[in-house]
């Protein structure tokens, strides 16, 4: 396999662009891998990222274009991490309900095509297209 460290179940997985790595989360730990070879020191456990420990495990993950931070989903809420300070932003978390247009809580997946305006936000066989500027909702279908 290419990440042959990895385990067989990912729960979630993100690319940070500004550095050029991919970060997988399984369970309650995530790995950090620029290109094929994993960071060392990992995996490390989700407390270490700035998560609670009573989040076992990580829902979705996603760094947005809009302002180059990354979303961590887990149950109904999320939390905003800053790349660049490597560390969690003050305020959170927050409830998915409270903050994302029509997003359900417990996503499968959230992916982000850099560049194009809009993010996904995916649970179970549907999915949700959210405009980037507006925060809108604009799309709701099945896979």
């Amino acid at each position: 396999t290419f990440w042959p460290e990895l385990p067989e179940k990912i729960d979630a997985v993100y690319e940070a662009p500004q550095e050029e790595k991919a970060v997988f989360f399984a369970g309650n730990e995530y790995w950090v891998y620029s290109a094929s070879t994993l960071e060392r020191g990992y995996p490390k456990p989700l407390t270490s990222l700035g998560l609670p420990p009573d989040v076992q495990r990580v829902d979705a993950a996603f760094n947005w274009s809009k302002n180059k931070k990354t979303y961590i989903f887990a149950g109904d809420k999320f939390w905003r991490y800053n790349e660049v300070k490597k560390k969690m932003d003050p305020g959170f978390p927050k409830l998915i309900a409270d903050s994302w247009d029509a997003i359900p809580d417990n996503l499968s997946a959230v992916v982000d095509l850099q560049g194009g305006g809009h993010s996904y936000f995916f649970k179970g066989a549907y999915y949700l297209k959210l405009e980037n500027q507006s925060l809108k909702s604009v799309k709701f279908g099945s896979i």
